[in-house]
């Protein structure tokens, strides 16, 4: 069984192991806090169904189809016209 080796640890070893990976989590959470509480910067959110970019395409930027000139930079042609045909049938655009 692929944790077995987990519980061969002593307990000193999983509070260590608890520890390391915690302590990325819990910089990274004490650092986003920071920013907003003190720095003021705004939480980002996801827009609800039926405000203004909601309904955003994903695979192609967020544009329409022709709305900007290279949209997919240097992308095969055919593999363009893929996503934009996964596109219109999951109904993104």
């Amino acid at each position: 069984m692929v944790f077995s080796i987990f519980r061969k640890q002593s307990l000193e070893q999983k509070r260590i192991s608890t520890i390391i990976v915690s302590f990325p989590f819990l910089v990274a959470t004490s650092v986003l806090l920071y920013r907003r509480l003190f720095l003021g910067e705004e939480q980002k959110r996801m827009p609800r169904p039926g405000e203004p970019g909601a309904n955003m395409p994903m695979l192609s930027g967020g544009m329409g189809e022709g709305e900007r000139g290279g949209e997919f930079g240097s992308m095969p042609e055919e593999l363009q016209r893929r996503i934009r045909e996964e596109e219109k049938r999951s109904g993104r655009i």
